[in-house]
């Protein structure tokens, strides 16, 4: 009998039949035996798929390293190095006693990163330390950056886009909004799809606090979706969707076959219930979409034009102006399941 059986054998012994003594010393034993086994495991070198971390962590998705990660205990043990590591790739420094996890963490938590001030080709400027455009004039705009919370400007609406996240086929996307402005104001949610880096927009999708209509405009990027008519003073005569102070969740997936993908979308209050919901269709085989698609890669300086919507990003997008302000964060509800309050089943949302 070797040492496995043995051991194997001992443990489905009864135990009644020992005393208290002879208990402890079989724990002794027990614990003496898990230290020199794992000693054992730790002195020899790792088994081949272990010693493949540092080569596929590397290439990895930040969403996926996690899971990669708490595959087993040698790729664990490379975490630290495979933060680092994200960390350079996105240009992010590490303080000085930080772990790099933190770090990384930290620089990929929901942020507002971009104004939209070309709003003729959906141009989106990187925001500085101070909320500024980096690089542009503020026009005298009081706009201001604490972290993921953003106040407006005076002079003109701020058109503001956040951190950025895949568009993964199937996997979807949440966020929260914290919604605040004063009376007589009308402030807009929605999302953006744009490149990887968040330079130019593709498609962006809003719906006004009022529920009604903003401002008409041919900007090909910029879709409002309206759900209530407006008299001639642009008012709706009803309720807005949301409150002078609300948490919002909004999400977004693709969805579909190849050539037939759709954009679903729900906003809902903190609780889960919709407000606004329904698909948009984004099938390359729609003409309007495929001429938009194209100028969107000759902007974004693309030769091959063969990019899928799985190769770009999807983010919230919200239009806010004077002291409203607006806070993203991370989604923490499933959008309701209740009936859309808008469909587009003949385009991507053209009235």
């Amino acid at each position: 009998m070797d040492a496995l059986e043995a051991l194997d054998a001992a443990s489905r012994c009864d135990l009644d039949a020992y005393s208290k003594p002879q208990l402890r010393q079989l724990v002794a034993k027990a614990h003496e035996l898990a230290a020199r086994a794992t000693n054992e495991i730790d002195a020899r070198g790792c088994a081949f798929p272990a010693r493949l971390a540092p080569l596929v962590t590397q290439w990895l998705p930040l969403e996926d390293v996690g899971a990669a990660l708490s595959s087993n205990k040698q790729w664990r043990a490379t975490s630290e190095w495979a933060f680092q590591l994200v960390a350079a790739r996105r240009g992010v420094a590490g303080a000085a006693g930080v772990p790099w996890r933190d770090v990384v963490r930290a620089a990929a938590a929901p942020r507002w990163t971009g104004e939209v001030l070309q709003r003729d080709t959906g141009h989106i400027i990187a925001l500085g330390p101070d909320g500024a455009p980096d690089g542009e004039p503020t026009d005298g705009r009081e706009l201001t950056m604490r972290g993921s919370k953003i106040t407006g400007g005076y002079s003109d609406d701020s058109h503001l886009v956040a951190r950025g996240t895949p568009l993964r086929l199937g996997r979807r996307r949440r966020w929260r909004l914290h919604m605040t402005r004063s009376d007589n104001v009308v402030d807009a949610v929605g999302f953006v799809i744009t490149d990887p880096a968040q330079r130019e927009i593709l498609l962006e999708y809003h719906v006004n606090s009022s529920g009604g209509q903003y401002n008409r405009n041919d900007q090909q990027w910029s879709r409002e979706i309206q759900l209530l008519e407006c008299d001639e003073d642009g008012e709706t005569g009803e309720e807005d969707l949301w409150a002078h102070d609300a948490q919002l969740e909004l999400s977004v997936e693709l969805t579909g076959e190849k050539f037939q993908r759709e954009l679903a979308v729900v906003l809902a209050d903190a609780e889960g219930r919709a407000i606004v919901g329904g698909t948009i269709d984004a099938a390359w085989t729609t003409d309007l979409f495929r001429s938009q698609f194209m100028d969107f890669a000759r902007r974004c300086g693309w030769n091959d034009f063969r990019v899928a919507l799985e190769d770009l990003c999807v983010a919230p997008f919200v239009r806010i102006y004077h002291d409203s302000t607006a806070t993203v964060s991370r989604g923490s509800l499933a959008a309701s399941t209740s009936p859309p309050r808008f469909s587009f089943p003949d385009g991507i949302g053209e009235e």
